[in-house]
């Protein structure tokens, strides 16, 4: 009931929009098949509204998300679509709207910065790869060069300019490979410095995965990449040294919780009302295939429907329907789901899950020492007195 509930919503509505799948990067794990380097057409824009304008009198919810290739680089579009979504939510209070970008940060100034949040963008994401040294090696500027100083600089001009405005979450990805221990910890360091006191702000981390493409870019770094067990185990290494640091453990979703808890499904793309729109109108679900044509599910017409192409990908299946026996005895099944279905045909042939009970343990531990010693140093710390109103203790 909880998998029916998350997929087959007729409520909802969540379109992921690609202004331009080209992107001014060339980070060596990323997973995009194909950099097709094309910008979105204003009639794939268009059409994009007549399906929100189509289906919005029947919605409770609607979520617009900008991805790439690299959404900043077609902040023009972005910024006159939103004024277009807009203008069709007015007067319809009881919709929820919500809208995040999701961007290297290399172009996200505070100007930027500042003309997406007043645009209606609410959620922001920008990926580090540790700290310059680690981050420099792999997510280079498509004609060479760093980018670390650059983006660290934005962030830190973003948060000055936003001065007390509550309106945004920010995010801020981490992503690791083996050994890098000490170039996370000074990264940590420098967030504390800079974010660890605003609300506002949070860090998360993520092991870097080994997502084969067409290019092969993925080769050299091969050797510094976790499995799954491995990565996931340090990540909760990870999670738990900056809560402790920050004085605070993010639970607030299932990407940033060290223990998980029961999902109803794995990811959007299991979602009915859940497209990816390319640039050029071709519609896909799941966002690690998209610039492949080979795994697009549709094309997005001038009315706002969906040309079908009638085909359903080996890995958009869910448990149910498949009676995958390993996962249906599995006693921890409630909190994946099967996991990710773009790959759960081979993790499970392979013998491997996404959770496993040691990984589990480890976390549940963990967490809870964390929470320990917070408690053990609050009944340490002494009693603050207030002065009242008379100047009395």
């Amino acid at each position: 009931k909880r998998y029916l509930d998350f997929t087959s919503s007729e409520k909802e509505l969540r379109l992921t929009l690609l202004p331009s799948e080209n992107c001014n990067f060339r980070c060596p794990y990323c997973f995009i098949y194909d950099r097709r380097g094309i910008s979105m057409k204003k009639e794939v824009y268009k059409a994009a509204l007549a399906m929100i304008a189509g289906r919005i009198s029947g919605a409770q919810s609607l979520a617009v998300n900008w991805f790439g290739g690299e959404p900043t680089l077609e902040k023009a579009g972005i910024l006159a679509f939103m004024g277009e979504v807009r203008g069709l939510l007015c007067g319809r209070s009881g919709i929820k709207f919500s809208s995040g970008i999701y961007t290297n940060g290399y172009l996200l100034s505070a100007p930027a910065f500042l003309e997406y949040l007043d645009s209606g963008i609410t959620f922001f994401q920008v990926t580090l790869d540790g700290n310059r040294e680690t981050h420099d090696k792999v997510r280079s500027l498509r004609v060479g060069g760093g980018t670390f100083d650059i983006i660290w600089k934005n962030l830190c001009s973003i948060r000055q300019a936003a001065g007390a405005d509550e309106r945004f979450a920010f995010k801020i990805r981490v992503n690791f490979m083996k050994d890098q221990d000490a170039q996370i910890q000074e990264l940590l360091e420098e967030y504390e410095k800079v974010f660890g006191s605003d609300p506002r702000f949070s860090i998360y981390f993520r092991a870097v995965s080994n997502m084969d493409t067409s290019r092969d870019d993925i080769r050299p770094i091969k050797g510094g990449i976790y499995g799954i067990e491995d990565g996931l185990s340090k990540q909760v290494d990870y999670y738990l040294n900056a809560a402790n640091k920050l004085g605070k453990l993010d639970t607030r979703s299932r990407i940033t919780a060290p223990v998980p808890d029961p999902i109803g499904g794995w990811c959007s793309a299991q979602k009915k009302n859940s497209w990816i729109i390319g640039a050029d109108g071709l519609v896909f679900k799941c966002d690690t295939l998209i610039g492949d044509a080979s795994t697009a599910c549709g094309r997005l017409l001038e009315n706002g429907t969906i040309e079908s192409f009638n085909k359903t990908c080996a890995w958009d299946e869910n448990i149910y329907d498949a009676k995958e026996s390993k996962c249906l005895s599995c006693k921890f099944l409630p909190v994946c789901q099967g996991g990710c279905p773009r790959d759960r045909q081979n993790r499970l042939s392979a013998g491997k899950c996404y959770y496993t009970e040691a990984t589990i343990e480890k976390a549940m531990k963990e967490t809870h020492l964390y929470y320990k010693s917070r408690a053990a140093a609050a009944q340490k710390a002494p009693a603050v007195q207030t002065v009242g109103a008379e100047g009395s203790l």
